[in-house]
């Protein structure tokens, strides 16, 4: 889970250059999140609904909403201080 945490990590700290200004995740950011997706799939993760979510809609909502199910909301509240724009 050490590796999926970074990768959300970068997507959620570096907003403007992985999501485009309709806050939907870029080609770039898409390859980050088919890595994470993947992962997860392989693991234990229990909500697999979302994944299908995220991975057919994947705005910066959904993406947060991911991040609070892996890592908690207390990260979600550190990445905006980071510059995210959640």
């Amino acid at each position: 889970m050490d590796y999926v945490s970074r990768l959300l990590t970068e997507l959620l700290s570096n907003v403007d250059k992985y999501f485009d200004r309709n806050l939907v995740l870029n080609s770039e950011g898409r390859k980050i999140l088919g890595k994470v997706i993947a992962t997860l799939m392989t693991s234990e993760f229990k909500d697999k609904k979302l994944l299908k979510k995220v991975r057919k809609e994947p705005t910066l909502e959904n993406v947060a909403k991911l991040v609070e199910a892996i890592l908690g909301s207390e990260a979600v509240k550190n990445l905006q201080k980071l510059g995210g724009a959640l």
